[in-house]
C-alpha cells in the first residue's frame, strides 16, 4: 500500500505538472523579451532558399551567420515549394570586442514579405539570431517549417549585463571541447559570462609557460589544458558573446599548486583531517608572490576579459596560527591573521593593476574585515549583501543559485528538475532595499565535487533556464506556468542542439539524426588563424 499511495502521488504530480502549462499567445521564446507584438500570419519557409545576409564586415557575425544557417534548420531541407527568403542583419557598429557591459540589445521585425534584425552590436545580433530561430517551427508531418505569428515586432535587451554560470574544472576534469559546448548551451540561453573556476586544492588543470612544472599538480597528465586549448576557449566564447572570466582560487584551496612549490604552502595537516581541499599559500614567504605575480601576469594575456576572479573564499585563517613560519611571520609584524589576509589581498591588487584587470572575490575576504580596493567585484554566495553594496561595491549574485544543490533555496522539490521553480523565483533583488544599481548580474554555480563531463549537462539543464531567464528578462516576469509553457519546448529545442537538456514533464522531443555529434563538443571548431584573429582583434576601435 506504502508503494501503491507514491506511485499515486507521483501520478498527481506528474498530472499537476502538465496542466499547470497555461497556454502562452505568441511566439514560445526563452528567455521572455521585453516587449512582443505579434499577429496571426504564418510565412513557409525553404530552407533551400533561405538566406541570412549583412552589409557587416564582422568576423564574429559572420561566423555566427553560418552557425545559425543551420540550427535555423536542424531536420535538414524538408518538404517546401515556397519562395526564397532573406533575413537581414543591421548592425549599428563594426565594433567586435567583447568585454562586461557590450549592448546587446536587438529588435526583430517580420512580416510575409520581410524579415530583419536590427541590433546596436554583433552581439546584440547574435541574441537576435537565437531569438529568430525560436520562432520556427518545424511540422513533422508535413515536414515542412514555417514562421507564425506575423507580423511580429520584438524589442529586446537583457535586465542584467552580467549573466553567467560558473563551472569547475578542478574537482573533475572538463575537456576543452566540452567547456566550448556548455558555451555553446549559455549562448542558447542568452547568457554571456562562463566563470571557469579553473584550479583548486584537488587539481592544478591549466598548463603554464612560465611554470611548465605546474601540472605536476594536474589529476593525470591527460587531465590538463594547454595554452592552445585556453586560446581556444576564449575565443569560441567572442564568436558566441560568451565572456569567459577564469578563477584562480587563492589563498585557500591551493593544495595542489604545492607539487611543483611546496614552500609556498601553509603547513598545518592537524587542521584538515585528511581533506586537502582548502590548503592555504602562505603569505610569509615572498616567493608565493613571485609565483602568483608570473601566473597571473601569463594567464591575463590568455584570457582577454578585463575581469580576473581570484577566489577568497573560505580562507581557513586558523591554519595560518598552526604554521610555525606564518605565526613568526605575523608575531614579528604585530598582525592579526586578518591583517594577514588583508596583506595578501593588497599584493593581489599590485599583481592585477599593471595587468589592468578588475578583481573579483567571493564575499568571504569582506565578511572577515578585509578593506577590499573599492574598484573590487564582490560575488555573493550567502544572503547577507546589503552591507556590501551599501559599502559601495558592485555585486555578483550566486547565493540562491547554486545548481549543485537540491534545495538551493530550502525548498525541497519532489522532482529533481523541478528546482528550476527555485532559481526562477529567486530574484537579485531579494532582501535588497537600496543601492540596487550596485548589482550587476548573478551567476548560477555547478560545482564539480560530483560532476564530469558525462553528468553535468542534466544537472545544469534546464535548471539553469530559470536562472537564464530571471537575468534577462524584465523584473515582472514571474509567472512561472507562463514559463513552463516556454521553457518545455525550449528544453527540447536544447536537445535537440546537442545539449542534454532533460524534460520538465510527460511528452517527446524528437530528436535530429546528428545530434549525439555535438553531446560533449561544440557546434562548430575555430581554425587557428580565426582563434589568433579573434583574440587579438579584441581592442576598441
Amino acid at each position: 500500500m506504502k508503494l501503491l499511495s507514491i506511485l499515486v502521488a507521483v501520478a498527481l504530480i506528474a498530472i499537476v505538472a502538465t496542466e499547470a502549462q497555461t497556454p502562452v499567445a505568441g511566439p514560445l521564446i526563452v528567455p521572455q523579451p521585453q516587449s512582443v507584438n505579434f499577429g496571426d500570419q504564418t510565412l513557409q519557409l525553404n530552407p533551400d532558399k533561405f538566406q541570412i545576409e549583412t552589409s557587416s564586415s564582422s568576423q564574429v557575425l559572420a561566423i555566427a551567420i553560418k552557425r545559425y544557417q543551420q540550427l535555423f534548420f536542424l531536420f535538414g531541407a524538408g518538404k517546401s515549394s515556397a519562395p526564397a527568403a532573406t533575413l537581414n542583419i543591421k548592425v549599428a557598429s563594426e565594433d567586435d570586442t567583447l568585454d562586461f557591459g557590450v549592448s546587446e540589445n536587438y529588435t526583430i521585425s517580420a512580416t510575409t514579405d520581410s524579415l530583419a534584425i536590427m541590433a546596436d552590436t554583433v552581439y546584440g545580433a547574435i541574441r537576435g539570431l537565437e531569438s529568430f530561430s525560436q520562432m520556427i517551427i518545424y511540422d513533422f508531418a508535413s515536414q515542412q517549417y514555417t514562421l507564425p505569428f506575423l507580423p511580429v515586432v520584438i524589442v529586446d535587451f537583457p535586465r542584467f549585463p552580467w549573466r553567467g554560470i560558473m563551472i569547475d574544472s578542478a574537482r573533475h576534469f572538463l575537456p576543452a571541447a566540452f567547456i566550448m559546448h556548455t558555451i555553446d548551451a549559455l549562448a542558447y540561453n542568452k547568457m554571456n559570462t562562463l566563470h571557469w573556476h579553473v584550479t583548486d586544492g584537488q587539481s592544478y588543470p591549466i598548463s603554464s609557460a612560465t611554470f611548465p612544472n605546474m601540472t605536476l599538480g594536474a589529476w593525470d597528465p591527460a587531465a590538463t589544458f594547454s595554452i592552445a586549448d585556453v586560446q581556444e576557449i576564449v575565443a569560441y566564447g567572442k564568436t558566441q558573446g560568451v565572456r569567459v572570466v577564469p578563477e584562480f582560487d587563492v589563498p585557500s584551496h591551493t593544495y595542489s599548486w604545492g607539487a611543483a612549490f611546496p614552500s609556498i604552502i601553509s603547513n598545518c595537516p592537524d587542521s584538515f583531517n585528511g581533506n586537502i581541499g582548502q590548503y592555504p599559500l602562505t603569505p610569509a614567504n615572498n616567493l608565493t608572490f613571485e609565483v602568483l605575480d608570473a601566473l597571473f601576469t601569463e594567464y591575463g594575456g590568455y584570457f582577454i576579459d578585463s575581469y580576473f576572479h581570484t577566489g577568497g573564499d573560505e580562507m581557513p585563517l586558523a591554519c595560518w596560527t598552526q604554521d610555525p613560519a606564518i605565526v613568526e611571520w605575523m608575531t614579528d609584524l604585530g598582525w592579526t591573521t586578518v591583517e594577514a589576509e588583508q596583506y595578501f589581498e593588497d599584493r593581489l591588487d599590485a599583481i592585477l593593476a599593471p595587468m589592468k584587470k578588475t578583481k573579483l572575490v567571493w564575499n568571504d575576504p569582506f565578511v572577515n574585515g578585509v578593506q577590499l580596493d573599492p574598484t573590487t567585484v564582490i560575488q555573493v554566495w550567502d544572503s547577507s549583501f546589503q552591507d556590501i553594496v551599501n559599502a559601495g561595491f558592485n555585486v555578483i549574485v550566486s547565493y540562491n543559485y547554486y545548481l549543485d544543490q537540491q534545495d538551493p533555496t530550502g525548498t525541497v522539490q519532489w522532482m529533481f528538475e523541478n528546482t528550476w521553480t527555485n532559481f526562477y523565483d529567486s530574484d537579485p533583488f531579494d532582501g535588497i532595499n537600496s543601492n540596487l544599481d550596485k548589482i550587476l548580474g548573478g551567476e548560477a554555480c555547478m560545482w564539480g565535487e560530483q560532476v564530469d563531463q558525462l553528468s553535468i549537462d542534466v544537472r545544469v539543464w534546464p535548471r539553469a533556464i530559470g536562472v537564464s531567464e530571471r537575468l534577462w528578462s524584465a523584473q515582472n516576469q514571474t509567472d512561472v506556468n507562463n514559463a513552463l509553457t516556454r521553457i518545455s519546448p525550449f528544453t527540447c529545442r536544447l536537445s535537440q542542439r546537442g545539449i542534454a537538456s532533460g524534460p520538465l514533464s510527460a511528452d517527446f522531443c524528437m530528436l535530429p539524426d546528428d545530434f549525439e555529434s555535438y553531446l560533449r563538443g561544440p557546434r562548430d571548431r575555430l581554425t587557428p588563424d580565426q582563434i589568433k584573429s579573434l583574440l587579438v582583434n579584441n581592442k576598441k576601435q
